[in-house]
């Protein structure tokens, strides 16, 4: 059961930008141990590309500088985690554009 994390709170508010602000946070290791049996075995050994090329296709009024954009890297799918040495996942939909090996 994947349980939500505490959220903190500030008694103040801050300016908000019109863009950015999004940061997503979820437990990848509890996204891991969701998954059956065979899925895990699956992406055990699978590595994923991963890019934020898909930034330069932005659609919030910024001028994307695509030469600041790092050529794509492959990561392995299951890490283990830096704290507790638990397999988890390290992929996202913004920046894992591909499996390693299936089409894409």
């Amino acid at each position: 059961m994947i349980r939500p994390l505490q959220c903190a709170r500030s008694s103040q508010r801050a300016h908000l930008p019109p863009f950015g602000g999004d940061a997503l946070f979820a437990s990848m290791t509890a996204a891991y141990e969701g998954l059956s049996t065979g899925l895990k075995a699956t992406l055990l050994n699978l590595n994923a590309i991963h890019s934020d090329g898909s930034f330069a296709e932005s659609k919030v009024g910024i001028d994307a500088e695509t030469s600041a954009f790092r050529a794509p890297t492959k990561h392995p799918v299951v890490i283990a985690h830096p704290d507790t040495g638990a397999p988890c996942l390290y992929v996202n939909g913004d920046f894992t554009v591909q499996f390693e090996g299936w089409s894409a």
